[in-house]
């Protein structure tokens, strides 16, 4: 009997090397592992594009009205490079992108984006850090009594229950009711200008570049402080799903006119807060858009420095004031030029 249990063991581990032998060899030329990208083994690239769209104009067809900013960074070698901010959701109208936005990325050979994660392996989220709660440990802990009761009601008026969530931390939550209000009356994540352009750059043969980690991303979220999300749980969850059209209805009238100075004041927003508040509200800033700022202006150099031609695009909220990217840039004796 042993004997028999042994050699259906055996069988069985021979078979999975042999499966997972299988899924390599036939996916070598789609496999990613650079430093970007964690050194996560990536699988058949995504090069599905949205039906409903055109990302860049046919012949004869003409492009939408939108002109949203960009920039192009000249470096003291002089070398340059374009910076494009997006929004992570998008309109159907926004499409066919302009010309302007075209041209910076047919010249490019790579595309940097905060993450790629268009490709990314369906096992990673097995590599996130553990939201779970210890034992004797709960979500009404972390929060206070407000914050759970105004949780709880949300939950409870989108046919959610809060007992599903009572063994996860805080920050955990918080993403997964980001992940709620992704799509949006004509908004969708899935026509996002990020989302297509790197599936885009998978369908013409460019390398998708991450100027961010998975690992940073992640950790960034489970890091911050707990009055921090608890603050950003109760906004979210005290926010009327009108109020939240209108505020998108509003960045998104900004970025497709390039409006950078009513991005800014939509970015650094502390409307509605209390005095005690604000204070809070200013460290989610700092770590959230000011500190990623910075990261992502020294990846910007080290693109500068390559022999490659990178299409630079981030969320437009990190171009904006004077701790954006253009102005971090400017300082360090970049030469930075809105496209027009």
């Amino acid at each position: 009997m042993k004997k028999t249990i042994i050699t259906i063991i055996a069988v069985g581990v021979l078979a999975l090397c042999a499966g997972t032998a299988y899924l390599i060899n036939n996916n070598v030329n789609d496999l990613d592992e650079t430093p970007q990208n964690d050194s996560l083994v990536y699988f058949k690239k995504n090069t599905n594009l949205p039906d409903n769209i055109d990302v860049f104009a046919k012949d004869g067809e003409k492009t939408s009205d939108v002109t949203p900013a960009m920039w192009q960074v000249t470096a003291p070698n002089g070398k340059s490079m374009y910076m494009l901010g997006t929004m992570h959701v998008q309109k159907e109208e926004s499409y066919p992108l302009p010309e302007y936005i075209e041209q910076a990325y047919r010249g490019c050979d790579k595309l940097a984006s905060e993450i790629n994660n268009v490709d990314v392996d369906p096992f990673y989220e097995s590599c996130t850090p553990d939201p779970a709660l210890k034992k004797d440990d709960s979500l009404k802990k972390h929060l206070t009594d407000e914050q759970y009761s105004d949780l709880k009601n949300y939950f409870s008026e989108n046919g959610m229950d809060i007992s599903d969530y009572d063994k996860y931390a805080p920050w955990y939550v918080f993403q997964q009711l980001n992940a709620l209000g992704e799509s949006s009356g004509e908004f969708s994540a899935t026509i996002g200008i990020d989302r297509v352009l790197k599936i885009s750059a998978n369908c013409d043969d460019k390398e998708n570049l991450s100027i961010e980690t998975h690992e940073a991303k992640d950790t960034m979220y489970s890091s911050m402080p707990e009055d921090v999300i608890g603050l950003l749980i109760k906004k979210h969850c005290t926010t009327t799903k009108e109020q939240s059209a209108a505020a998108l209805e509003e960045q998104y009238e900004a970025w497709k006119t390039g409006d950078t100075e009513r991005l800014c004041e939509l970015t650094y927003d502390y409307s509605g807060l209390t005095d005690e508040e604000k204070p809070i509200m200013e460290k989610y800033y700092q770590q959230f858009v000011i500190d990623r700022n910075k990261i992502m202006a020294e990846k910007a150099k080290e693109y500068l420095e390559q022999d490659h031609q990178v299409f630079f695009i981030a969320g437009v909220s990190h171009f904006v004031g004077d701790e954006g990217i253009p102005e971090l840039l400017k300082k360090d004796g970049y030469t930075v030029e809105r496209v027009n």
